[in-house]
Protein backbone atom coordinates (compact mmCIF):
# COMPACT_ATOMS: atom_id res chain seq x y z
CA UNK A 1 0.00 0.00 0.00
CA UNK A 2 0.97 3.66 -0.64
CA UNK A 3 2.43 5.44 1.67
CA UNK A 4 -0.25 8.52 0.56
CA UNK A 5 -3.35 6.02 0.37
CA UNK A 6 -2.26 4.96 4.25
CA UNK A 7 -2.26 8.28 5.38
CA UNK A 8 -5.40 9.35 3.74
CA UNK A 9 -6.95 6.64 5.73
CA UNK A 10 -5.63 7.55 8.96
CA UNK A 11 -7.02 11.15 8.52
CA UNK A 12 -10.64 10.07 7.44
CA UNK A 13 -10.08 7.57 10.24
CA UNK A 14 -9.24 10.28 13.18
CA UNK A 15 -12.16 12.45 11.20
CA UNK A 16 -15.02 10.07 12.04
CA UNK A 17 -13.66 9.28 15.68
CA UNK A 18 -13.88 13.12 16.34
CA UNK A 19 -17.52 13.62 14.99
CA UNK A 20 -18.56 10.51 16.73
CA UNK A 21 -17.24 11.84 19.86
CA UNK A 22 -18.68 15.31 19.14
CA UNK A 23 -21.63 13.65 18.15
CA UNK A 24 -22.07 11.03 21.81
CA UNK A 25 -20.89 14.64 23.87
CA UNK A 26 -23.53 16.74 21.78
CA UNK A 27 -26.66 13.75 22.75
CA UNK A 28 -25.62 14.15 26.28
CA UNK A 29 -27.80 16.35 28.87
CA UNK A 30 -26.19 19.45 29.63
CA UNK A 31 -25.85 21.14 33.42
CA UNK A 32 -26.86 24.92 32.76
CA UNK A 33 -24.02 26.59 34.19
CA UNK A 34 -26.47 28.66 36.80
CA UNK A 35 -26.76 25.44 38.90
CA UNK A 36 -25.43 25.77 42.37
CA UNK A 37 -24.95 29.57 41.40
CA UNK A 38 -26.53 32.56 43.81
CA UNK A 39 -30.05 33.20 42.78
CA UNK A 40 -29.20 37.19 43.91
CA UNK A 41 -25.21 37.62 43.94
CA UNK A 42 -23.51 40.23 45.38
CA UNK A 43 -26.38 41.31 47.61
CA UNK A 44 -25.07 42.55 50.31
CA UNK A 45 -27.73 42.09 53.63
CA UNK A 46 -26.33 45.19 55.63
CA UNK A 47 -27.16 47.39 52.57
CA UNK A 48 -31.30 46.57 52.53
CA UNK A 49 -32.65 49.11 54.75
CA UNK A 50 -36.68 48.01 53.28
CA UNK A 51 -38.70 45.04 51.94
CA UNK A 52 -41.81 45.27 50.28
CA UNK A 53 -43.66 42.43 49.78
CA UNK A 54 -46.54 42.04 47.49
CA UNK A 55 -48.89 39.63 45.74
CA UNK A 56 -52.35 40.96 44.40
CA UNK A 57 -54.04 43.76 46.91
CA UNK A 58 -52.21 42.19 49.43
CA UNK A 59 -48.59 44.49 50.90
CA UNK A 60 -46.44 44.16 53.66
CA UNK A 61 -43.56 46.79 54.41
CA UNK A 62 -40.93 46.65 56.22
CA UNK A 63 -38.21 48.94 57.02
CA UNK A 64 -35.42 49.96 58.93
CA UNK A 65 -35.76 53.31 61.28
CA UNK A 66 -32.17 53.65 62.78
CA UNK A 67 -33.65 52.19 65.84
CA UNK A 68 -34.48 49.11 64.97
CA UNK A 69 -37.25 47.49 62.01
CA UNK A 70 -40.65 48.18 61.92
CA UNK A 71 -43.62 47.06 59.80
CA UNK A 72 -44.45 50.26 58.11
CA UNK A 73 -47.80 48.74 56.75
CA UNK A 74 -48.71 48.32 60.26
CA UNK A 75 -49.13 51.08 62.56
CA UNK A 76 -44.70 51.30 62.71
CA UNK A 77 -44.86 48.41 64.72
CA UNK A 78 -41.92 47.20 65.86
CA UNK A 79 -40.42 43.70 63.87
CA UNK A 80 -38.84 40.87 64.94
CA UNK A 81 -35.21 42.05 64.29
CA UNK A 82 -34.06 37.98 64.21
CA UNK A 83 -36.67 37.36 61.85
CA UNK A 84 -35.83 39.49 58.84
CA UNK A 85 -31.86 39.03 59.63
CA UNK A 86 -32.60 35.35 59.29
CA UNK A 87 -34.91 35.31 56.17
CA UNK A 88 -32.54 38.45 54.63
CA UNK A 89 -29.46 35.63 55.00
CA UNK A 90 -31.84 32.92 53.46
CA UNK A 91 -32.04 34.93 50.41
CA UNK A 92 -28.35 35.97 50.18
CA UNK A 93 -27.18 32.08 50.31
CA UNK A 94 -30.51 31.40 48.00
CA UNK A 95 -28.68 28.60 45.13
CA UNK A 96 -30.48 27.46 41.90
CA UNK A 97 -31.27 23.95 42.43
CA UNK A 98 -32.46 23.40 38.73
CA UNK A 99 -33.83 25.75 35.84
CA UNK A 100 -37.06 25.61 34.35
CA UNK A 101 -36.62 25.87 30.50
CA UNK A 102 -39.92 27.35 29.03
CA UNK A 103 -41.57 28.14 32.39
CA UNK A 104 -43.08 31.78 33.37
CA UNK A 105 -43.85 33.30 36.06
CA UNK A 106 -46.63 35.86 35.99
CA UNK A 107 -46.18 39.05 37.57
CA UNK A 108 -50.59 39.40 38.51
CA UNK A 109 -50.27 35.85 40.42
CA UNK A 110 -46.52 35.67 41.71
CA UNK A 111 -45.11 37.52 45.02
CA UNK A 112 -43.18 39.83 44.57
CA UNK A 113 -40.06 40.81 46.60
CA UNK A 114 -38.61 43.89 46.72
CA UNK A 115 -35.30 44.38 48.74
CA UNK A 116 -34.41 48.66 48.72
CA UNK A 117 -31.74 50.91 49.88
CA UNK A 118 -32.44 53.58 52.35
CA UNK A 119 -32.94 55.91 49.73
CA UNK A 120 -35.77 53.42 48.08
CA UNK A 121 -33.64 51.97 45.22
CA UNK A 122 -34.22 48.55 44.52
CA UNK A 123 -31.26 46.46 45.08
CA UNK A 124 -32.72 42.84 44.13
CA UNK A 125 -36.01 41.60 43.29
CA UNK A 126 -37.49 37.99 43.38
CA UNK A 127 -41.05 36.88 42.09
CA UNK A 128 -42.06 34.01 44.23
CA UNK A 129 -44.16 30.82 42.36
CA UNK A 130 -46.04 28.59 44.25
CA UNK A 131 -44.00 26.11 46.61
CA UNK A 132 -44.19 22.89 45.15
CA UNK A 133 -44.83 19.84 46.67
CA UNK A 134 -43.85 16.30 46.09
CA UNK A 135 -45.44 12.84 47.61
CA UNK A 136 -43.69 11.74 50.52
CA UNK A 137 -44.54 7.96 50.73
CA UNK A 138 -43.18 7.46 54.42
CA UNK A 139 -46.08 9.58 55.71
CA UNK A 140 -48.57 9.72 52.85
CA UNK A 141 -48.81 13.60 52.12
CA UNK A 142 -47.51 15.75 50.54
CA UNK A 143 -44.18 17.40 51.25
CA UNK A 144 -42.95 20.88 50.40
CA UNK A 145 -40.23 20.52 47.90
CA UNK A 146 -38.85 23.84 47.07
CA UNK A 147 -40.09 26.97 44.96
CA UNK A 148 -40.34 28.47 41.61
CA UNK A 149 -38.15 32.15 41.70
CA UNK A 150 -37.23 34.56 39.36
CA UNK A 151 -34.59 37.16 39.86
CA UNK A 152 -34.18 40.66 38.84
CA UNK A 153 -36.83 41.30 36.15
CA UNK A 154 -34.99 38.09 34.67
CA UNK A 155 -37.86 36.13 32.90
CA UNK A 156 -35.46 32.62 33.76
CA UNK A 157 -37.33 30.34 36.05
CA UNK A 158 -35.11 28.79 39.06
CA UNK A 159 -36.04 25.96 41.39
CA UNK A 160 -34.77 26.75 44.42
CA UNK A 161 -34.83 24.08 47.58
CA UNK A 162 -36.07 26.83 50.47
CA UNK A 163 -39.51 27.40 50.37
CA UNK A 164 -39.38 31.24 51.56
CA UNK A 165 -42.76 30.81 53.28
CA UNK A 166 -41.89 34.22 55.14
CA UNK A 167 -42.02 36.41 52.59
CA UNK A 168 -45.55 35.45 51.58
CA UNK A 169 -47.44 38.70 52.83
CA UNK A 170 -48.56 38.05 55.90
CA UNK A 171 -47.26 41.04 57.89
CA UNK A 172 -47.60 39.09 61.52
CA UNK A 173 -44.51 36.72 60.19
CA UNK A 174 -41.84 39.09 60.49
CA UNK A 175 -43.48 40.37 64.40
CA UNK A 176 -43.08 38.80 67.73
CA UNK A 177 -46.65 38.57 69.22
CA UNK A 178 -45.67 38.61 72.89
CA UNK A 179 -47.00 41.06 75.23
CA UNK A 180 -46.43 39.78 78.60
CA UNK A 181 -45.30 36.66 80.13
CA UNK A 182 -45.66 37.20 83.73
CA UNK A 183 -44.74 34.10 85.61
CA UNK A 184 -47.90 32.86 88.16
CA UNK A 185 -45.37 32.13 90.80
CA UNK A 186 -44.73 36.00 90.73
CA UNK A 187 -48.10 37.31 91.30
CA UNK A 188 -49.33 38.59 94.99
CA UNK A 189 -52.27 39.53 93.83
CA UNK A 190 -54.90 40.10 90.98
CA UNK A 191 -57.76 42.55 90.80
CA UNK A 192 -60.52 42.46 88.83
CA UNK A 193 -62.79 45.64 88.31
CA UNK A 194 -66.13 46.08 86.24
CA UNK A 195 -69.31 47.79 86.26
CA UNK A 196 -70.79 45.93 89.29
CA UNK A 197 -67.12 46.86 91.20
CA UNK A 198 -64.10 44.81 92.14
CA UNK A 199 -62.82 41.89 93.73
CA UNK A 200 -59.49 40.62 94.80
CA UNK A 201 -58.20 37.38 94.31
CA UNK A 202 -54.84 37.13 96.59
CA UNK A 203 -52.19 34.82 97.63
CA UNK A 204 -52.11 35.96 102.30
CA UNK A 205 -53.09 32.50 102.58
CA UNK A 206 -50.56 30.88 100.36
CA UNK A 207 -52.44 29.58 97.69
CA UNK A 208 -54.90 32.55 95.65
CA UNK A 209 -57.82 33.15 97.35
CA UNK A 210 -61.14 35.45 96.93
CA UNK A 211 -61.01 37.39 99.23
CA UNK A 212 -64.24 39.14 101.34
CA UNK A 213 -65.83 36.04 101.58
CA UNK A 214 -69.20 36.03 102.78
CA UNK A 215 -70.30 33.30 105.88
CA UNK A 216 -72.51 31.77 103.18
CA UNK A 217 -70.48 31.62 100.10
CA UNK A 218 -67.54 29.09 98.60
CA UNK A 219 -64.54 29.87 97.01
CA UNK A 220 -64.72 28.04 93.29
CA UNK A 221 -60.86 27.37 92.55
CA UNK A 222 -62.12 25.94 89.30
CA UNK A 223 -61.50 28.98 87.53
CA UNK A 224 -58.25 29.95 89.72
CA UNK A 225 -55.38 29.20 87.44
CA UNK A 226 -57.13 30.06 83.95
CA UNK A 227 -56.71 33.64 85.93
CA UNK A 228 -53.75 33.70 87.19
CA UNK A 229 -52.09 32.39 83.99
CA UNK A 230 -53.79 35.30 81.39
CA UNK A 231 -50.24 37.50 81.45
CA UNK A 232 -48.46 34.11 81.12
CA UNK A 233 -47.07 34.08 77.31
CA UNK A 234 -49.72 36.29 76.40
CA UNK A 235 -49.92 36.89 72.92
CA UNK A 236 -52.02 39.56 70.73
CA UNK A 237 -54.17 37.87 67.98
CA UNK A 238 -53.86 41.20 65.66
CA UNK A 239 -53.41 44.88 66.18
CA UNK A 240 -55.67 47.72 66.05
CA UNK A 241 -55.39 51.16 65.16
CA UNK A 242 -53.46 52.89 68.38
CA UNK A 243 -55.18 56.55 67.46
CA UNK A 244 -58.70 54.89 67.80
CA UNK A 245 -59.96 56.56 71.47
CA UNK A 246 -61.29 54.44 74.40
CA UNK A 247 -65.02 55.15 73.60
CA UNK A 248 -64.85 54.21 70.35
CA UNK A 249 -63.03 50.76 71.36
CA UNK A 250 -65.47 50.54 74.46
CA UNK A 251 -62.35 50.28 76.85
CA UNK A 252 -63.79 53.69 78.79
CA UNK A 253 -66.64 51.73 79.94
CA UNK A 254 -64.93 48.10 80.03
CA UNK A 255 -63.55 45.68 81.96
CA UNK A 256 -59.41 46.54 84.11
CA UNK A 257 -57.46 43.12 85.11
CA UNK A 258 -54.45 44.50 87.03
CA UNK A 259 -51.38 42.14 88.43
CA UNK A 260 -49.31 42.89 91.91
CA UNK A 261 -46.28 40.60 91.40
CA UNK A 262 -43.85 40.28 94.80
CA UNK A 263 -41.59 42.59 93.74
CA UNK A 264 -44.29 45.49 93.37
CA UNK A 265 -44.67 45.75 89.63
CA UNK A 266 -47.74 46.21 88.75
CA UNK A 267 -49.15 45.15 84.99
CA UNK A 268 -53.03 46.63 84.11
CA UNK A 269 -54.82 45.39 80.97
CA UNK A 270 -57.78 47.50 79.98
CA UNK A 271 -60.08 45.49 77.96
CA UNK A 272 -62.84 46.68 75.92
CA UNK A 273 -65.14 45.82 73.08
CA UNK A 274 -65.02 43.92 70.01
CA UNK A 275 -64.10 44.95 66.12
CA UNK A 276 -67.47 45.34 63.67
CA UNK A 277 -67.61 40.91 62.44
CA UNK A 278 -64.43 40.10 64.54
CA UNK A 279 -64.60 37.72 68.09
CA UNK A 280 -61.12 39.43 69.52
CA UNK A 281 -61.73 42.46 72.07
CA UNK A 282 -59.62 45.46 72.31
CA UNK A 283 -57.11 45.50 75.22
CA UNK A 284 -54.52 48.51 75.89
CA UNK A 285 -51.46 47.61 78.84
CA UNK A 286 -49.48 49.44 81.05
CA UNK A 287 -47.14 49.01 83.76
CA UNK A 288 -46.32 50.64 86.98
CA UNK A 289 -43.86 50.27 90.29
CA UNK A 290 -43.82 50.04 93.82
CA UNK A 291 -41.12 48.32 94.52
CA UNK A 292 -41.20 46.56 98.18
CA UNK A 293 -37.74 45.97 98.92
CA UNK A 294 -35.81 48.15 100.30
CA UNK A 295 -32.44 48.01 99.03
CA UNK A 296 -32.03 50.57 96.90
CA UNK A 297 -29.98 49.00 93.94
CA UNK A 298 -33.48 46.51 94.14
CA UNK A 299 -35.94 49.07 94.00
CA UNK A 300 -34.46 51.05 90.97
CA UNK A 301 -33.80 47.78 89.10
CA UNK A 302 -37.71 47.08 89.20
CA UNK A 303 -38.41 50.60 88.39
CA UNK A 304 -35.98 50.44 85.43
CA UNK A 305 -37.94 47.18 84.33
CA UNK A 306 -41.34 48.35 84.60
CA UNK A 307 -40.71 51.76 82.68
CA UNK A 308 -38.78 49.58 80.01
CA UNK A 309 -41.97 47.40 79.48
CA UNK A 310 -44.05 49.94 79.56
CA UNK A 311 -42.65 51.58 76.91
CA UNK A 312 -42.58 48.98 74.83
CA UNK A 313 -46.47 47.97 75.10
CA UNK A 314 -48.29 50.85 76.13
CA UNK A 315 -48.60 53.03 72.36
CA UNK A 316 -50.52 50.17 71.22
CA UNK A 317 -53.58 48.96 70.92
CA UNK A 318 -54.11 45.17 70.89
CA UNK A 319 -56.64 43.14 69.68
CA UNK A 320 -56.60 39.75 72.06
CA UNK A 321 -58.31 36.38 71.25
CA UNK A 322 -61.80 35.69 73.05
CA UNK A 323 -60.40 33.21 75.20
CA UNK A 324 -57.37 35.18 76.83
CA UNK A 325 -59.80 38.56 77.15
CA UNK A 326 -62.69 36.17 78.76
CA UNK A 327 -59.78 34.99 81.66
CA UNK A 328 -59.62 38.85 82.16
CA UNK A 329 -63.06 40.11 82.08
CA UNK A 330 -64.70 37.37 84.37
CA UNK A 331 -67.01 38.56 87.26
CA UNK A 332 -67.06 38.02 91.29
CA UNK A 333 -69.80 35.45 90.67
CA UNK A 334 -67.51 33.03 88.42
CA UNK A 335 -65.84 32.89 91.98
CA UNK A 336 -68.23 31.93 93.90
CA UNK A 337 -70.69 29.01 94.87
CA UNK A 338 -73.19 28.64 97.71
CA UNK A 339 -71.91 27.20 100.46
CA UNK A 340 -73.30 23.20 101.36
CA UNK A 341 -75.93 23.45 104.20
CA UNK A 342 -74.61 21.65 107.27
CA UNK A 343 -75.46 18.08 108.04
CA UNK A 344 -77.73 17.45 110.41
CA UNK A 345 -75.55 16.06 113.83
CA UNK A 346 -77.31 13.12 115.52
CA UNK A 347 -79.14 13.52 119.01
CA UNK A 348 -76.88 12.22 121.57
CA UNK A 349 -79.55 11.95 124.22
CA UNK A 350 -82.11 9.95 122.35
CA UNK A 351 -83.03 6.56 123.61
CA UNK A 352 -80.94 4.17 122.05
CA UNK A 353 -82.07 1.46 119.09
CA UNK A 354 -83.44 -1.34 121.17
CA UNK A 355 -81.49 -4.50 121.81
CA UNK A 356 -82.40 -8.43 121.44
CA UNK A 357 -81.59 -10.33 124.97
CA UNK A 358 -78.81 -12.60 125.18
CA UNK A 359 -80.36 -15.95 125.27
CA UNK A 360 -77.93 -17.71 127.89
CA UNK A 361 -78.73 -14.93 130.27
Amino acid sequence: MKNTTLLAMLAAAAVLGALALWTGSARKPQTPRQIGKPVLPGLRVNDVRRIELAKGERTVTLADTGDGWVASSLHNYPADFAKVRENLLALRDLKVGDVQRGARLDAATATLVDLQDANGKSLASLRLGDVRTRNNPQFGWDMPDGRAVAANNDDTVFLVAATLNAFDPDVKTWLDSLILDVPTADIAAIVLTGPEGSFTLDRASGALALSGLATNETFDTSRTYSVESALSNLRFADLADPALDDETTGIATGRTFTVTTRDGTRYTARVGGTPPDRAERYARFSVTAEPVSTNATERAEVVRKAAERHAAISPWLYLLSAWSSENMTRSRAEFVKPSEPAKPEEDETSDPAPTTPDPET
